[in-house]
């Protein structure tokens, strides 16, 4: 944003700020790191993600973002602050944000009742912190999902942008006109609590030493203070996407393997479709679930600390039918019929077996 400068000159800059430039701007410098990403540059990749997340553009918009657009949560972090005037915003935009030195105040956790399309009475543990805190998590969050959406499994459609559960419908209508007729329903057992830092350390990057710092953020619960040791700490901009690279590889997990150092497909049939941590793997048979699949996805999950949820996780037939992300997916003659557990039948054709 070129003229942005002179914007500071003035007492209500903030308001005058077009904003849809500044995100038309933000989004040009993401793309270029998308393309650079996408052809294995990684040391442009790097020397763009710095250019963003030092840019002007890029604190304008986190704090855009966090205070003003976003600005749902009655709940204060340390800081007490839930809301900002414009003024505030001016003068939060005054404060350095240099990730090589950003040191995060510690997060209240709080629990609440988990959104879900299931019978589901568990409480979700959400951390919250400050609001500069949030900017600055914001700030590394527009380059890092940038970085890693052309490295991310096409068939990962959580958290990505532009992705939908109404992709994931049609990626599972494709995988099951292959003829696949069980489905694993699996559920990691609490995958934001559990999910070990290293993994997550040794795919990032760049950034790696802030992110550590955000993995290892001081938690304040029931007046008690701690260092979290393990897991991603829900309620901040960063924690979609390092949930993404945490699970990332399941999908080649049962695609494709490493024979003699060459990349070939495992099963053409088994395909995983994931949204976030739930998702579920569709094969042709009951057996190759359970011989082949299930030991193969729970060597996945012990490596990063994880497991199945045994009492959650089953094996269905399409004749049963099956739920995944508040739609009921079931056989009936040679189709799929699709249905909105809120609202029954959806839109979306239903699906012609082969």
């Amino acid at each position: 944003m070129s003229n942005l400068k002179k914007f500071y000159k003035k007492k209500d800059w903030w308001i005058r700020v077009n904003w849809s430039e500044l995100r038309s701007e933000i989004g040009r410098m993401q793309e270029n790191i998308y393309q650079s990403s996408k052809i294995g540059d990684i040391k442009m990749v790097n020397n763009l993600m710095k250019s963003l997340v030092k840019s002007r553009e890029a604190k304008l918009l986190a704090i855009y973002n966090i205070t003003q657009k976003n600005r749902g949560r009655n709940t204060a972090g340390v800081d007490g602050l839930t809301y900002l005037t414009p003024k505030e915003r001016m003068k939060l935009s005054k404060k350095s944000f240099n990730y090589k030195k950003y040191k995060f105040q510690p997060v209240i956790k709080r629990f609440i009742p988990k959104k879900t399309y299931k019978k589901d009475k568990r409480m979700r543990a959400l951390g919250i912190l400050t609001l500069k805190d949030r900017v600055m998590a914001k700030i590394i969050s527009f380059a890092l999902m940038a970085k890693w959406d052309p490295i991310f499994e096409s068939n990962v459609i959580g958290y990505r942008p532009g992705r939908s559960r109404q992709e994931a419908i049609y990626t599972i209508g494709n995988i099951l006109s292959k003829g696949n007729k069980v489905v694993l329903e699996a559920d990691i057992k609490n995958f934001f609590e559990n999910i070990e830092h290293r993994i997550i350390l040794e795919k990032i990057g760049l950034f790696k030493s802030i992110i550590k710092k955000i993995l290892k953020i001081k938690i304040i619960e029931n007046e008690k203070r701690y260092r979290n040791k393990k897991g991603i700490v829900q309620g901040n901009p960063l924690s979609p996407v390092l949930a993404n690279i945490a699970l990332h590889g399941l999908q080649d997990l049962f695609e494709t393997q490493i024979i003699n150092g060459k990349y070939v497909k495992a099963n053409a049939k088994v395909g995983c479709v994931r949204y976030a941590d739930d998702f579920i793997i569709i094969a042709p048979s009951y057996k190759l679930i359970e011989t082949w699949v299930i030991p193969r996805l729970e060597k996945f999950l012990n490596d990063r600390g994880l497991m199945l949820n045994k009492d959650k996780t089953k094996i269905t037939t399409m004749t049963e039918g099956f739920q995944f992300l508040g739609y009921f997916f079931k056989q009936i003659d040679d189709r799929i019929m699709v249905k909105s557990i809120k609202k029954g039948y959806t839109h979306v054709p239903s699906i012609l077996i082969n």
